[in-house]
């Protein structure tokens, strides 16, 4: 069937970035490997957090925990990027990773973890994360050509579908069947592979012509951000971006709303559901109460305290 062979060819991935270019292919598997890694710990960083404290509002916090780092960070991430050697820089947020995990592992095998290490490890690794993703990003164009942008993005989004998918379901089969610790050690690991790779490649200098990261850029672009978001890409400009994109592949614009949706509520759910567990908690004290005791105004201005 000719019309089923044109269509099976379409949808083919372009692999040739892969088959080319060395320098993609150890940043491609590096971090394919280290992404899964990280959602092992997406999954077991709120698991131990309940765990320890049986609160799904504890939970929801970490989110909000996550955030200014990552918002900070990035901005800076950007301007170091432009000035700064991407490879190192990737290496550097990736060896930062690993050293938050290695802590993760020791506070996993304590006697005892700690809930407020596991805060302040959420925070670096979003912290870290929003100083490697510019460099990342900006890595890609200067090691494949621009006639294969398209297929090396395209190769990026399956790598962050797998892990995405992936990831956290081995995070489920790890926890429950070799607990926290080694699904942290396995993480670990991941970052000891990604690396290798990267200290295998060749160094991404940045251009001649490259502005010097200084307080002031980071400035500038704190101002333009919230300044700009709607100017540069407004209504007129976004809609029919989106519009286009459920034309082309719906199910890359579903993908992208519904992540877009988790990130929003996620915090949010969790900090409610907490709210919900504490007065489920307390109807349960007052309906096992007897029916024929009475409490004091003393003891039931106390109970209202606590």
């Amino acid at each position: 069937m000719p019309g089923l062979g044109r269509l099976i060819r379409a949808a083919a991935l372009d692999v040739g970035p892969l088959r080319r270019h060395r320098e993609f292919r150890l940043l491609y598997v590096g971090q394919a490997v280290s992404f899964t890694g990280s959602m092992l710990t997406y999954v077991a960083i709120p698991y131990q957090v309940y765990a320890l404290t049986g609160s799904t509002f504890v939970v929801g916090l970490l989110g909000f925990a996550s955030l200014a780092p990552l918002l900070v960070t990035a901005l800076i991430g950007g301007a170091l990027a432009d000035a700064r050697d991407r490879r190192r820089l990737v290496l550097a947020a990736d060896a930062t990773l690993l050293a938050l995990s290695a802590v993760l592992l020791v506070n996993a095998l304590l006697g005892q973890a700690r809930v407020w290490v596991l805060f302040l490890v959420a925070a670096g690794m979003s912290a870290a994360g929003g100083l490697q993703r510019p460099p990342l990003d900006a890595l890609v164009p200067r090691l494949v050509s621009r006639e294969e942008l398209p297929a090396a993005s395209a190769l990026e989004s399956l790598r962050g579908n797998v892990a995405q998918i992936a990831g956290p379901a081995l995070a489920g089969v790890l926890i429950a069947g070799a607990g926290l610790a080694a699904t942290y050690a396995v993480d670990v690991a991941s970052f000891v592979v990604s690396l290798v790779a990267l200290a295998r490649m060749r160094a991404v200098p940045p251009p001649p012509d490259a502005a010097p990261p200084t307080l002031a850029r980071i400035a500038e672009g704190w101002r333009y951000a919230p300044d700009n978001m709607w100017t540069a890409a407004g209504p007129d400009e976004l809609i029919p971006a989106v519009r286009e994109l459920f034309t082309t592949d719906p199910l890359l614009a579903i993908s992208v709303a519904a992540a877009l949706f988790a990130l929003a509520t996620t915090p949010l759910a969790f900090a409610v559901l907490g709210r919900m567990d504490w007065f489920k908690a307390r109807r349960g004290r007052v309906m096992q109460r007897p029916s024929g005791t009475r409490r004091s105004p003393a003891s039931t201005r106390a109970s209202g305290m606590a």
